[in-house]
């Protein structure tokens, strides 16, 4: 009878003594592989979803470059809304696969006179080449700056910056001159068949320059 009482009382110690360590350590590393394994899904979710432009994106938008507007040459030129001395109005992005050059100036400028006379060579010399030449004094008038064209023989479009006349994208103030930052003239750009700036120069650029710029865009080089 003694030795059945001892035998109860082993039973209960060892029942008393709950989950062996090594149980605890086995469940302890179950649990830290299950973590490891939702944090790489949960990884891999997020990388997909990235490379795929985020929820709702379709594969393959994150090899669609960025579009910077500026006046930075490799930016996109910003757009705008001119009226001519004419009367006719038009856009910068109307010309999209034209180069176009952007001539900033003014009647009295004489540097600008002088780069008249190089546009006129490019007017005359190339095809899908498009020339606008805006005024940017805001004392200058529609009169005087249709006859600074006939003075100067020129052919191409000819606008004033003024309001009512040019609407410029992102400045809420409608100055073509404040938007491409033409603070001395002459300054020019030249925009390439997509509508990126190519080229831009303050001051007097010849016409072998401008010629070099356009041999280049026109040959895709």
């Amino acid at each position: 009878m003694a030795k059945r009482g001892i035998n109860r009382s082993k039973k209960k110690d060892e029942e008393t003594k709950g989950i062996s360590p090594q149980v605890i350590n086995g469940l302890i590393a179950a649990i830290i592989v299950v973590i490891v394994v939702l944090a790489a899904v949960n990884l891999h979710l997020f990388d997909s979803s990235s490379s795929n432009g985020g929820s709702g994106g379709s594969g393959g938008s994150s090899t669609t470059p960025e579009v910077n507007y500026g006046i930075d040459v490799g930016d996109y030129a910003p757009d705008f809304t001119l009226t001519t001395v004419s009367g006719a109005t038009f856009k910068l992005s109307n010309y999209h696969g034209n180069v176009v050059i952007l001539d900033l100036m003014a009647t009295w400028c004489v540097p600008c006179g002088q780069e008249m006379n190089y546009l006129n060579d490019i007017y005359n010399s190339y095809t899908g080449v498009t020339i606008i030449s805006v005024d940017i004094e805001s004392t200058d008038t529609n009169d005087a700056l249709a006859q600074y064209r006939m003075d100067h023989n020129a052919a191409w479009q000819f606008a004033l910056d003024k309001p009512g006349s040019v609407t410029a994208g992102g400045t809420g103030d409608n100055s073509l001159g404040i938007t491409y930052k033409a603070y001395n003239i002459p300054s020019l750009y030249i925009i390439d068949q997509h509508g990126k700036i190519a080229y831009k120069n303050v001051g007097v650029t010849d016409s072998r320059t401008l010629g070099s710029v356009i041999d280049q865009l026109q040959s895709g080089r």
